[in-house]
């Protein structure tokens, strides 16, 4: 068996990977490809993908394939400009339901003018996402398929990015990840809340829409969010990953030194852009209360404070272990 090598992953890079089930292949035979998924890696090892749940979130290093070439790397020859902005889609995008009958028409003759933009599978949700960029991967990006991608122009192939699966990592794979929890539990609050509006919300910037136009849903929509305890999700992340946020622990953590400067330096080249987004989210969500004084708005705020000081912990922590590494003697100093 074997896993991702995250270390060999850059934001903005595309994973695409296949698997000997049966609904792989068929997918595989019906789009002549020769994978049958597509994911967008944004960080930490963190991907973001649509697949039956929808749009989602999930640990790279939780995906386990029988074979060393079930996955390949895809990444841009050029415009790496591009990749925050399409990383925003990505983020824009989850909790958006997937559709079946839209994955189906890959490979097939299709009416553009039936597509429905508000709905996402796999292939669409990545091309998507650049061409919200401002970067056209392949002619169609509303139904194309893995190996549309594979052989797009504006991509090369990323070698050598499996490692094989030790039994400790099995294990944490089974046991399960605070990603997969985080997105249950996002499922549930939206499927719960477009029960409630009757209406077709699929992102948080829909459902803001609705609510200044239906403020009267504003305290069952929070009730809803304190049902599910959406706000305090983030508590599951520190619990599973304490090193993030301790130099203590982040000492001992067991993993090579090479894969841990890497890991500071992937937190270090993405938490600056994740504490400006949530700065910019926790300024929307005051002014929001400001302008509608709505529960919902309000509730946000303190969220994404929380966000920001997580944020700033990590970068600490990855300053201190780099400092650490390049200069043994720092140690002393902390």
């Amino acid at each position: 068996m074997y896993i991702i090598n995250f270390t060999k992953l850059i934001p903005g890079d595309i994973l695409l990977t296949r698997s000997d089930d049966r609904v792989s292949q068929i997918i595989r035979n019906k789009t002549k490809s020769e994978y049958s998924h597509a994911s967008l890696y944004v960080s930490q090892s963190s991907y973001i993908h649509s697949n039956v749940n929808g749009v989602c979130s999930e640990n790279i290093q939780n995906i386990l394939l029988k074979n060393s070439d079930d996955a390949v790397v895809l990444r841009l020859k050029k415009n790496e400009y591009l990749i925050p902005k399409a990383i925003e889609f990505a983020r824009l995008s989850i909790g958006t339901e997937y559709d079946l009958d839209e994955a189906k028409k890959v490979g097939q003759e299709n009416d553009y003018s039936t597509a429905n933009a508000n709905r996402q599978f796999c292939t669409r949700f990545v091309a998507k996402a650049y061409e919200y960029a401002g970067l056209h991967l392949v002619e169609d990006p509303e139904y194309c398929s893995a190996q549309q991608l594979l052989q797009s122009s504006e991509l090369m192939l990323v070698n050598d990015i499996t490692i094989p699966a030790m039994e400790e990592d099995i294990k944490r794979i089974n046991s399960g990840s605070y990603l997969t929890k985080q997105t249950s539990t996002t499922e549930k609050v939206f499927m719960s809340v477009r029960k409630l509006l009757k209406n077709d919300v699929q992102t948080f910037d829909q459902l803001i829409e609705v609510l200044i136009q239906k403020p009267e849903f504003d305290r069952e929509v929070v009730d809803i969010f304190k049902e599910f305890k959406y706000w305090e999700l983030w508590k599951l992340e520190t619990a599973q990953n304490p090193y993030l946020y301790d130099v203590s622990r982040m000492l001992a953590y067991k993993i090579p030194i090479e894969e841990k400067i890497r890991l500071c330096s992937d937190v270090l080249s993405s938490e600056y852009q994740e504490s400006r987004r949530f700065e910019v989210l926790a300024d929307q969500f005051e002014i929001l209360y400001v302008m509608y004084g709505l529960q919902f708005f309000k509730l946000n705020v303190p969220l994404y404070d929380t966000l920001i000081n997580l944020s700033e912990k990590k970068r600490f922590v990855a300053e201190q272990m780099i400092s650490i590494y390049s200069n043994p003697f720092n140690i002393f100093k902390l």
